[in-house]
């Protein structure tokens, strides 16, 4: 394609924009996201309009615009491999310099805030609970859970997700029935569901 001596540079919107669904299939490929396609296509466009007087027609437009597309992707790429390496390492770092009881805390604040107003003994009997019978009992009581998101986050069923609340409350009274008299509680009441 010569460009004529009156338009130097042929028209942009003639030639480039006319190649956005072509560039939006290629950057689908790259990328497997709507989102992240139509954000490349966007960038490359943009990178286009800025380097379209310095375009020399020699070539096929469609490749330039391919390879400005496949290099804008490259370098994105690139640059978020190293900020992931980098918060890698950085999450690493952090790991050793804090203990696993604040790694923790940090996880789940609600059940933090809730275990510091357990007494010892309510403390040491959930943690002798096995992790699904601890799991539903904090998602239920902690959380304020429903049965049916329970049993959705646990991918349990929702008759699995209640046997376990009920054996869970079971073993609680069962291990807490001397403790609970002294601070008042009567365990012979059972928990409300």
């Amino acid at each position: 394609m010569i460009p004529n001596k009156k338009n130097a540079a042929p028209n942009f919107e003639q030639h480039v924009l006319k190649l956005r669904p072509e560039l939006y299939g290629l950057a689908m490929r790259y990328t497997h996201n709507d989102r992240d396609a139509e954000d490349l296509v966007q960038e490359t466009m943009l990178k286009a309009f800025v380097a379209w007087k310095s375009f020399v027609p020699r070539g096929s437009c469609r490749s330039w615009c391919y390879r400005i597309l496949t290099n804008t992707f490259i370098t994105g790429y690139r640059r978020r491999s190293t900020e992931m390496r980098a918060a890698q390492q950085e999450s690493e770092e952090l790991r050793c310099l804090t203990s696993a009881a604040s790694r923790r805390a940090a996880e789940n604040p609600e059940l933090n805030v809730v275990r510091e107003q357990l007494g010892d003994e309510v403390l040491q009997a959930m943690d002798e609970l096995s992790g699904e019978f601890r799991e539903v009992l904090e998602l239920h009581y902690v959380q304020g859970r429903s049965y049916r998101d329970i049993a959705r986050i646990t991918s349990s069923p929702m008759g699995t997700v209640m046997s376990r609340l009920h054996r869970a409350r079971r073993s609680l009274r069962s291990r807490l029935g001397t403790y609970a008299p002294t601070v008042g509680i009567n365990v012979t009441v059972p928990l409300a569901a």
